[in-house]
């Protein structure tokens, strides 16, 4: 069994407890010792596979290695070089160690990851490939190792997904001040959006919200297109994890959506359309080219769900001010009886659409803070 831990953007924590939940239901995992509150658990490796292929709003997942009690560097440099590293570092690999400490001993973050450095030499028998922190692997051959230092006790994980899980893979262009993807699935989750409700994104940019829309009414699986650290480890199963992915290919729901992206930017449409291309949900979004004031709007009552463009210096940004305003009275005229989530980084700003707001959700886009402000219209 496996001690996994679910790293997630602060603020999404509850949906992340959410989705896990609902992913143990559903394929029936074997699972122990799980604590919802921290998000962690035991799993075998076939469940490993399953979080990270399915879970759409963590940014990795975790496999804890060891913990120990170390006041010094000696014992440092002795106990981190008794773990079974040969299974998951080989010469080849580039190794990525992210340290912090606090109220410890050893408070050196530098000096504690140089001696992480020396326990695994001394276990593996040759020089780990060490790289920058800051750099990416473009091989997709880089183990990330955590090391946390807190009161004396040292704690070790492995990354087991590779890339962040919120790079699905699909999204080979982007327009200015993209949502990344693990985003746009939060704010669909929050709104609890079923797949046979019309959604619509007016601001689409290159497409992420309806793309994932898409993805998640089909079920189809996040990451099943794309690469996984936990790949290349020694007791990585070819057979388990091809197994499951044809589980999980069979639980994909190919149904008529109605999910509509536009953006008065011929670019970003443009965009939005090459990303969706070789997808597996390639004809299940319509774009169109079209500023708010002229946007589409079906029938049937649904959900808007929209990043629109915001900025750190609202007040001095009338133009800004006046497209939220001008959202707010086109949702006002023409979507009675719709639902909208939208995302922004300033209360005053949101109040311009005139509507009856209140705050879902909250999270960090782009290293901004922002709020997601619902509506009923």
């Amino acid at each position: 069994m496996f001690d996994i831990y679910f790293v997630t953007p602060p603020g999404l924590e509850v949906l992340t407890r959410q989705e896990i939940d609902q992913i143990i239901h559903q394929y029936q995992l074997v699972i122990t010792n799980f604590h919802p509150e921290k998000l962690e658990l035991s799993c075998d490796l076939r469940s490993l596979y399953i979080f990270n292929l399915t879970i759409r709003t963590a940014n990795r997942i975790l496999v804890r290695t060891n913990t120990f009690k170390a006041t010094n560097f000696g014992e440092l440099v002795d106990k981190s070089s008794k773990f079974n590293w040969e299974i998951y570092i080989q010469p080849e690999t580039k190794v990525k160690i992210r340290t912090t400490c606090k109220k410890s001993r050893l408070y050196h973050s530098d000096a504690v990851t140089e001696r992480i450095i020396q326990g695994l030499k001394k276990r593996l028998g040759f020089e780990p490939n060490a790289v920058s922190t800051k750099q990416d692997d473009p091989d997709n051959n880089e183990q990330l190792i955590v090391v946390r230092f807190f009161r004396d006790i040292c704690t070790i994980s492995l990354d087991s997904s590779g890339a962040p899980l919120h790079q699905r893979g699909y999204r080979t262009h982007t327009h200015k001040a993209p949502i990344r993807e693990n985003l746009a699935a939060a704010m669909l989750l929050s709104m609890s959006w079923d797949g046979k409700t019309p959604l619509v994104d007016p601001f689409c940019g290159s497409g992420t919200i309806p793309i994932e829309a898409a993805y998640l009414a089909q079920n189809i699986p996040p990451g099943i297109n794309r690469h996984f650290q936990f790949m290349a480890w020694r007791d990585y199963q070819e057979k388990t994890f091809t197994e499951v992915k044809d589980l999980l290919t069979t639980a994909i729901r190919k149904r008529p959506l109605q999910i509509i992206g536009s953006d008065r930017n011929a670019g970003a449409i443009q965009i939005a359309r090459q990303n969706i291309t070789d997808t597996p949900v390639s004809k299940d979004v319509l774009w169109f080219e079209h500023a708010v004031s002229n946007m589409e709007i079906p029938e049937q009552p649904g959900m808007i769900i929209t990043n629109p463009p915001y900025g750190l210096r609202i007040n001095t940004n009338k133009d800004i001010r006046n497209l939220y305003a001008q959202f707010g009275n086109v949702l006002r005229e023409r979507c009675e009886g719709w639902q909208v989530l939208f995302l922004c980084n300033d209360l005053k700003l949101a109040t311009q659409t005139k509507l009856p707001i209140k705050k879902i959700i909250g999270f960090s886009n782009g290293g901004i803070p922002v709020s997601g402000y619902y509506a009923k219209i």
